[in-house]
């Protein structure tokens, strides 16, 4: 399998960026991606010839544009329903923002920089370099910790009365990864007891597979880390109260 040097989400913006240039003209799925290794509106953005690879991520961007609306489709075009489009209001305001989903939205108040973790992981695990997936698993890591750090602060955290309470004399102050999720579940309202501890458990075997993939001595799994990245999602939508 080739390397592609760009993720889904740069793929997304650049089509509805592409897609924007014809001014209210709809675009032809086809005549973008080009019939031809070096013709077609993605060749000339990338100023080289597309890998098949690329088409291939490419052709998968352009349909989950018009699924999630980003893209309107041509009506007057339906011999190939989907293959001709505008771009719409979600997608102008997406060039605008770089917001492409409603986590990446909540992630963009958090922090921008939780937005760039998430887009690493997923770059990484299209890379095909030899270390890509241990770097996927750091960003993934980095990931997870650092939006449990932004909804759960450690002086925060260290003053709810089941932290206090857990540790008499101990002496160690430090919340855990698990005090942490604990405490945003709080913040969020999530009561429902499965609900509470099907997001804990997605998360710390995540947070294991992050680990473990980090220090591993040979290359790590990149369908764990996969996986794990997907559970991380996964829990966060669920924790933060996010619709798919």
């Amino acid at each position: 399998m080739e390397d592609i040097a760009v993720t889904k989400r740069e793929m997304k913006l650049m089509i509805l960026r592409i897609v924007k240039t014809y001014r209210g003209n709809s675009v032809n799925k086809f005549n973008f991606l080009g019939r031809r290794p070096s013709e077609g509106d993605l060749c000339r953005e990338l100023n080289r010839a597309a890998t098949e690879d690329e088409k291939q991520l490419a052709a998968k961007a352009w349909d989950e544009l018009v699924t999630s609306e980003h893209l309107r489709v041509d009506l007057q075009q339906l011999r190939q329903l989907g293959s001709n489009a505008f771009i719409s209001a979600k997608g102008e305001y997406a060039l605008q923002s770089g917001v492409l989903d409603a986590l990446d939205s909540f992630l963009l108040e958090l922090h921008p920089h939780l937005v760039q973790l998430r887009d690493g992981v997923h770059e990484a695990l299209l890379s095909h370099a030899s270390n890509a997936s241990q770097q996927a698993a750091n960003s993934a890591r980095e990931f997870l910790n650092q939006t449990l750090r932004k909804v759960a602060p450690d002086e925060q955290v260290k003053g709810a009365q089941w932290f206090v309470d857990a540790r008499p004399k101990t002496g160690e102050n430090r919340p855990t990864q698990a005090d942490k999720i604990r405490f945003a579940l709080d913040v969020f309202e999530i009561n429902d007891e499965d609900e509470r501890q099907l997001i804990k458990s997605a998360l710390k075997l995540a947070g294991d597979v992050f680990v473990g993939a980090t220090h591993a001595p040979s290359e790590p799994s990149r369908q764990a880390i996969r996986e794990g990245i997907s559970n991380t999602e996964m829990a966060f939508k669920r924790m933060f109260r996010i619709a798919d």
